[in-house]
């Protein structure tokens, strides 16, 4: 009797230790990156290695001390102050915990501070504060939360995204420029006989382009010298 309650114990600590031996063996990915835009590269490579699809969208930096030139990116532009920055998280875990790690880390050592909204399945990292021109700490806000009215008739998922965003630069003053990809193609041959929407906001005109695609359309908005560029494209996954 006491040699099979033993056995039942042995085997009940096995089946408890299992799920803990897992996580420990989970494999963990380590980055490293040097550059201006580290955020950027990083969100696109845990996008590809936990199969999601991330936005990122530039914090403007209007404060001089947090801008700098770097010869080796474009030695015209600057671009914002960096350090070498590494993370290590596991693919394996919620990708909303993933990004609250990355952000909080890069944030240690960052001029200004981002933010994640989860809308559709995707999640979108976003400006949330940096120096104004002063040196004082402001909010900031996504140019995709302004609301846009597009009517449009036989059209393209490349002429809806565009004219979105013409209309950011016609209503709203937003200076930024469509990059679609070659020809276009990012977009297949999306059509539309009629798309009218009133006085809704940039993104969600933006994704339910995503929906009608049905691709893991994404985006990556930079801000340079006053300008922003909106990068479409395909968001790529590891099989």
């Amino acid at each position: 009797m006491l040699a099979a309650t033993c056995r039942l114990i042995a085997v009940l600590a096995l089946l408890v230790s299992i799920p803990i031996d897992a996580y420990a063996q989970a494999p963990r990915v380590t980055l490293t990156e040097d550059d201006p835009r580290a955020l950027s590269l990083m969100a696109q490579d845990i996008a590809r290695r936990t199969r999601s699809t991330i936005t990122f969208e530039e914090l403007v930096y209007p404060d001089a001390g947090d801008w700098q030139f770097y010869p080796d990116k474009n030695p015209a532009l600057p671009l914002p102050t960096h350090q070498p920055f590494t993370f290590t998280y596991s693919p394996q875990g919620a990708v909303s915990e993933i990004l609250a790690t990355l952000l909080a880390q890069f944030h240690q050592q960052s001029a200004g501070t981002y933010r994640v909204l989860e809308r559709e399945g995707v999640f979108h990292i976003l400006p949330a504060m940096s120096n104004d021109a002063n040196g004082e700490r402001v909010e900031r806000t996504s140019i995709l939360d302004l609301p846009v009215t597009v009517r449009l008739t036989r059209t393209t998922g490349e002429g809806v995204v565009c004219e979105v965003l013409r209309q950011l630069k016609e209503r709203w003053a937003v200076d930024v420029a469509c990059q679609t990809g070659i020809k276009g193609d990012v977009f297949g041959e999306l059509g539309y006989a009629e798309y009218v929407e009133v006085d809704v906001s940039a993104r969600d005109q933006l994704l339910r382009v995503r929906r009608d695609l049905s691709q893991p359309l994404s985006w990556n908005i930079t801000h340079s010298a006053g300008r922003y560029g909106v990068h479409f494209f395909i968001q790529q996954w590891e099989p």
